[in-house]
């Protein structure tokens, strides 16, 4: 089961196929086909008593045939099919009731219901489909004649309401007809148009589009066999629009939503769910197909929330259950592990009800926001992962749109893994890397369309994002002597690495040989600064206590190298603006710890340490350092390094800093599952639990961090942890 709680529970004496919300704190649960009576839910409190009492009439309950509820008004509409003692012939009747008082206002024969609506034109009215057609009921208590009105004496299915929420149209029938509630007059706009098949479903949209969705079948012709394929229409004005699913899937009764404001369309087809905008059935510019695992089955309901924010589907990667998302990117929020036939957003969208046999749960969306933030999703892996790269390159189809890819490095001395997932939310890695390489780190390109691992085999491989394989240096594993120590990009696609010899070697990805420079002594440590311009990039090299700097073709830019005191741990640039670039290397010597190194004018800066420094962090835009000796965090600015920011001492010591995106914010990890949120601007930023006047604590998370990662709008967090990648809900940029 979720790791949720829900704020009520009920198991009830029948399984329910209709459930609606009355308010915020009430449901109405019930079961056509039987007599049973329908029961009225309190969340607050968890009781379930009957939805009414006994008919003041004394008449025997009757078969419940159709039911609805308009939450806005407080009132249900429902039809029975009732036998009298000592009547030979049934009769029906529609009856009308308030649903907090269970008191009945309105009563009308009818001839069988087989579905029932709310209207609302001028006054609320009762639209029921009916042996004798549709039907408009008059439902306002203070007009005791009331009117009945045939909306069309056409029997057909399917048929909406809509659009936008609004009840002045009706669409019915396949192919479909539209009519005006509050005239009864046809539209004949859209009754001509063909249909690739039977329509199953209408859905109004914004605009007045009106979606058509059904089957299509076709027979196999090398094999005889009959198939079916799903399609969607989208009707408007006099022209329409198809889209077809792929053979073989189809879209159920429930499987497909629009959103409230009408402008976004959700639908399953066999195991995956879409998000497609109208009009013209275009891709989302802000989602992705979710691909749900095949032994999920159909998924057979979808739901976006009132406020369009969130998409609900029963259906999960791991098996039946419901998987809640963020409607705006597709984001796994939460996943309800136990089965749901039923989605039901309550009209304010706080709360959220699942219905699956004979068991109603309810949520707190709330509840379940704080556990997307606490515990958003975990990817289990081969061993620990300890490194983490994230990158945020714009989609190649839509360019406004930007996806974020993250790439694993696992630990240990025995084979590694790495992995690189497109976007946060796949649980299928695009790439994986042999079962018994160990894998030692990875780099990605400044544009982020390719990536580097380096591994123990003494192989460098250059590969695409998507995985695609580019080159592998050398071609044979255990060719070179020495295994890369680190590697870095110096532009889209072209790269170096050290290997502890006197060689620094360049590496592009559409060559198979590297060309080198020597050195004369061995290199350890490698970073590089790329530029607008290729030839601009600069790249810093290092040995045990040394460092140069170098243009992008190896040319040492200053004569002289940079002397530090102590072994050399750690190579970073930091640009503060201005045209201004800097190099922060940090040493093992406890005395002189820091060293930044002015990229123009070769000028040196020593930051003392009382302790030494064990991490060191650059914000996102250049401009903020901040360093870690044992339990102290220290923020001085780049431009300034002598004068601190601010400086806090936590009560384990720290292990990573990262900066929150812009430099407004710095989280911090520390030995324990604990992680700390810093404020640097005045500005209340993280979740949890204040610990003093300007942090936050920002844990227990599921456990002792090795890397730390935000995304570039600051929205997500990721974490790996002993047992896997976690993620959390940041906050993004306001």
């Amino acid at each position: 089961m979720s790791s949720v709680p829900p704020v009520a529970e009920f198991d009830l004496p029948f399984a329910p196929d209709r459930l609606f919300w009355t308010d915020g704190d009430h449901l109405l649960a019930a079961r056509t086909g039987t007599t049973d009576p329908p029961l009225k839910l309190s969340v607050p409190g968890g009781q379930a008593q009957p939805a009414w009492g006994e008919d003041p009439s004394g008449l025997p309950r009757g078969t419940l045939t159709a039911i609805t509820v308009q939450a806005a008004y407080g009132v249900c509409a429902y039809a029975e099919r009732m036998q009298v003692p000592h009547d030979t012939e049934p009769f029906q009747r529609l009856v009308g009731l308030n649903v907090h008082t269970g008191e009945r206002f309105w009563q009308r024969q009818y001839q069988g219901a087989r579905d029932l609506a709310f209207g609302d034109v001028g006054d609320p009215f009762l639209l029921a489909w009916t042996d004798d057609g549709f039907l408009a009921y008059a439902m306002e208590p203070g007009d005791p004649a009331g009117w009945t009105r045939s909306v069309s004496l056409l029997l057909s299915q399917p048929w909406c309401l809509g659009p936008d929420g609004s009840p002045s149209l009706l669409a019915y029938g396949s192919p479909p007809s539209i009519v005006d509630c509050a005239t009864g007059e046809p539209r004949p706009s859209k009754q001509t148009r063909p249909l690739l098949g039977e329509c199953r479903q209408l859905k109004w949209a914004t605009g007045e589009i009106l979606l058509a969705v059904g089957e299509s079948f076709w027979v196999d012709e090398a094999g005889g066999e009959p198939g079916t394929s799903g399609w969607i229409m989208e009707f408007e004005g006099d022209g329409y629009v198809e889209y077809r699913l792929p053979a073989g899937d189809s879209v159920g009764y429930h499987g497909i939503a629009t959103s409230p404001s009408g402008k976004f369309v959700a639908y399953a087809s066999g195991s995956e769910l879409t998000v497609r905008t109208l009009p013209g059935l275009a891709p989302a510019k802000d989602f992705r197909t979710l691909r749900l695992d095949p032994a999920a089955g159909r998924p057979r309901c979808v739901r976006f929330s009132p406020d369009g924010g969130l998409l609900a589907v029963n259906a999960t990667p791991s098996g039946p259950g419901v998987t809640l998302l963020e409607a705006g990117t597709g984001a796994c929020l939460w996943r309800h592990d136990g089965e749901a036939d039923r989605i039901e957003f309550n009209p304010s969208g706080t709360r959220i009800a699942l219905c699956g046999g004979n068991r109603v749960t309810c949520y707190d969306i709330g509840d379940v926001a704080a556990a997307a933030w606490t515990h958003r999703q975990q990817w289990e892996r081969r061993g620990t992962p300890y490194r983490m790269v994230l990158a945020t390159i714009p989609d190649s189809q839509a360019p406004e749109r930007e996806r974020t890819w993250i790439g694993v490095v696992g630990a240990g001395d025995g084979p590694g893994g790495f992995e690189y997932f497109r976007r946060l939310g796949d649980a299928v890695p695009l790439y994986e890397s042999e079962p018994d390489a160990r894998v030692l780190g990875l780099a990605v390109s400044p544009s982020g369309d390719h990536c580097a691992v380096w591994l123990a085999d003494t192989r460098l491989v250059a590969r695409t994002l998507l995985g695609t394989p580019l080159q592998s240096w050398p071609r044979r594993p255990s060719a070179a002597t020495r295994a890369p120590r680190e590697a870095a990009f110096v532009d889209d696609r072209r790269l170096v690495d050290v290997r502890g010899d006197t060689w620094l070697r360049f590496y592009d990805v559409n060559e198979q040989d590297p060309t080198s420079v020597q050195f004369d002594e061995p290199l350890e440590r490698v970073a590089a600064l790329p530029a607008e311009s290729p030839d601009d990039a600069v790249i810093a090299v290092a040995s045990r206590n040394h460092c140069r700097l170098l243009r992008h073709d190896g040319e040492q830019i200053l004569e002289k190298p940079i002397d530090v005191d102590g072994k050399i741990t750690s190579l970073a640039f930091a640009v503060p603006g201005e045209g201004s670039a800097k190099l922060v290397i940090t040493s093992g010597n406890a005395d002189a710890a820091l060293v930044l190194v002015d990229i123009r004018t070769g000028l040196t800066e020593t930051i003392p340490h009382h302790t030494g420094i064990d991490q060191v962090a650059v914000s996102p835009d250049g401009r903020l350092l901040a360093t870690a000796a044992g339990n102290d965090v220290r923020v001085t600015s780049v431009s300034s390094p002598g004068d601190a920011h601010t400086a806090w001492r936590l009560p384990y010591p720290v292990t990573r800093p990262v900066f929150y995106p812009k430099g407004r914010a710095l989280l911090v990890a520390t030995e324990q599952p604990y992680l700390y949120m810093f404020d640097l601007d005045g500005e209340a930023v993280g979740r949890g639990v204040r610990d003093d006047a300007d942090a936050f604590w920002w844990g227990p998370v599921a456990g002792v961090s090795h890397d730390l990662g935000f995304t570039a709008d600051g929205r997500v967090l990721t974490v790996a942890c002993e047992d896997g990648v976690h993620f959390y809900r940041g906050r993004g940029d306001e």
